[in-house]
């Protein structure tokens, strides 16, 4: 599902960072995947693993800067 939301991303010219907010998930059964998608687009994608679990937007705010 989130390849999915990555290609659709793909085709905005515009799009310069993603964003991946982890939650409770563990980056290291995502890297497979990341490895993979950061080859295939023109964007750079971050995984961030929140130190508080909001599993809200409110994470969005907390990592704003």
């Amino acid at each position: 599902m989130i390849f999915h939301h990555l290609k659709a991303l793909s085709n905005l010219a515009e799009v310069k960072n993603v964003f991946l907010l982890g939650g409770s998930y563990d980056e290291k059964k995502f890297r497979p995947f990341l490895d993979q998608v950061r080859t295939q687009f023109n964007f750079k994608i971050t995984f961030i693993e929140e130190e508080i679990i909001q599993n809200s937007a409110g994470a969005l705010f907390y990592y704003k800067d």
